[in-house]
């Protein structure tokens, strides 16, 4: 394996190349400092300054970063499974004992909104309990800023039973 230390030939004379064309420029450094030349162009690692005076040497202008490419990033195909499904209609019933990771609060705003007319409500063991420690936020103030129905010490209210059994 070759030290980074120590160049190998074309890379010295792909260096001396680019010095005579005047794509690098010695340091302007007082006392000890940088040895190694320098792009006049800014790059973000020795690497992309060797292969643009590669791209030089091959008598190729090095266009540095000057396209843009637009992307979107993929979602992935997810699933929730609710954990009691009551009633004809159904009321989606989701029994909530620790309530702290946000990738459990964002499922639970996604599976509402990808599925419109789904009722999910949360039973929290403890609603007033924070959503992280050290959060000034509750289970119960998450819910309500989210809009889920919810209910507090594990107990379904006795109205959405009866409305289950409509």
């Amino acid at each position: 394996m070759r030290s980074q230390r120590n160049p190998t030939t074309l890379q010295r004379a792909l260096t001396r190349l680019a010095f005579n064309k005047g794509i690098l420029q010695a340091p302007k450094v007082k006392g000890q400092g940088a040895k190694r030349p320098v792009l006049k162009a800014k790059f973000k690692s020795r690497l992309e300054e060797r292969i643009a005076t590669q791209l030089e040497a091959a008598g190729i202008n090095p266009m540095y970063e000057t396209a843009v490419l637009r992307y979107v990033v993929p979602t992935r195909n997810a699933r929730y499974t609710p954990d009691f499904p009551i009633g004809p209609k159904p009321i989606y019933i989701e029994a909530k004992g620790y309530f702290r990771s946000p990738a459990e609060r964002s499922k639970m705003i996604h599976s509402r909104d990808q599925n419109p007319g789904v009722d999910i409500r949360l039973v929290f063991q403890k609603a007033h309990n924070p959503i992280y420690k050290g959060s000034p936020t509750t289970n119960a103030m998450w819910a309500e800023t989210n809009g889920f129905p919810w209910a507090d010490h594990g107990v379904i209210p006795q109205e959405w039973l009866e409305e289950a059994k409509q």
